[in-house]
């Protein structure tokens, strides 16, 4: 298998690093694009590894409302700047259904 990280590093990749870049970015929003599908109005979902401030980490919430690129979800619990109940506007990319 070929170590693509230590390739990038070493600049064997270097005249296609943009195409690398956006082939990136095009997988994570088809990514995103699938959880979303997945996900509904009173969906419960946890924030990911992925998720920055690290805090939010484990947070769980419930799914509001979908939007055409993001959720607006409600935190359960007290969380740094958030509060219970708070309404947040995020990707799904950064959550993981806990239970539909």
């Amino acid at each position: 298998m070929r170590n693509i990280h230590g390739e990038i590093q070493d600049g064997t990749h270097d005249d296609i690093l943009n195409d690398i870049v956006q082939a990136i970015r095009d997988r994570k929003n088809a990514i995103g694009a699938s959880v979303a599908n997945q996900l509904k109005p009173g969906d419960k979902v946890v924030f990911n590894d992925n998720t920055r401030p690290l805090y939010m980490v484990g947070v769980t919430a419930t799914v509001k409302r979908k939007l055409p690129k993001n959720v607006v979800i409600l935190i359960e619990e007290d969380q740094g700047r958030f509060r219970a109940g708070a309404e947040i506007k995020t990707s799904p990319q950064l959550l993981d259904l806990v239970s539909s």
